[in-house]
């Protein structure tokens, strides 16, 4: 019998879970927090209370969910870096040295930058650096911006960057309230550091969408 009528049985039982899914809703409902107390002016009735959501679904494949937004991890970050350099250059707000036409930035290099725009490349490269890593501070920053010193016909070996630089970089990211510092030691981005990069990271998907 129960597999001549295996369909109806299987439709029989979906209707009865969804009544008790149903009624624990309503029952959740009227017992919830938000519910105000009722006066006795009041028609005596129980409010439900309409915000709350089910823990559970009886169809997964039909509920609707929304997708999580971009971060920094999900698109090039070649791209985000040159869009949050220029997202810095825009505002006016990060502060520039005087000396950043001159500087070398290790005793590796032999010339200065190239780029005159090096100083907001190298600050939006640091910020991601940290949405990465954080905890990382200016002894970590001449490791990762480190590089190759060449010694002529000695071997070569490798070289850190400048301290100065890095310093002067994450003083600046911290005045514009990007990072901060974190109490194990070396700094962090903050609340409004990461939304900033996740913008910035959704504006540079959406070019990329538009383009494709």
């Amino acid at each position: 019998m129960i597999n001549k009528c295996g369909p109806l049985w299987f439709f029989s039982l979906t209707i009865t879970m969804w009544s008790v899914a149903y009624t624990l809703t309503v029952m959740r409902g009227i017992g919830g927090k938000n519910n105000a107390p009722v006066s006795r002016n009041e028609t005596r009735f129980a409010r439900f209370n309409m915000g709350w959501k089910p823990r559970f679904t009886l169809f997964p494949l039909l509920s609707t969910s929304k997708m999580p937004g971009v971060t920094v991890k999900d698109v090039n970050q070649q791209e985000f870096v040159r869009a949050l350099a220029a997202f810095l250059k825009k505002s006016g707000k990060l502060k520039v040295p005087d000396w950043v036409d001159l500087v070398k930035l290790g005793k590796h290099k032999e010339l200065a930058p190239s780029d005159e725009n090096w100083f907001y490349i190298r600050s939006a490269s640091t910020v991601r650096h940290l949405y990465l890593r954080g905890g990382a501070g200016v002894g970590s920053m001449t490791k990762i911006y480190g590089s190759r010193q060449r010694n002529g016909v000695c071997p070569a070996h490798y070289s850190v960057g400048s301290k100065n630089v890095a310093r002067k970089v994450l003083q600046a990211l911290e005045l514009l309230k990007m990072i901060e510092k974190d109490p194990n030691g070396g700094r962090r981005l903050t609340a409004q550091g990461t939304r900033d990069l996740d913008r910035i990271a959704g504006q540079v998907a959406a070019a990329n969408k538009k383009t494709v």
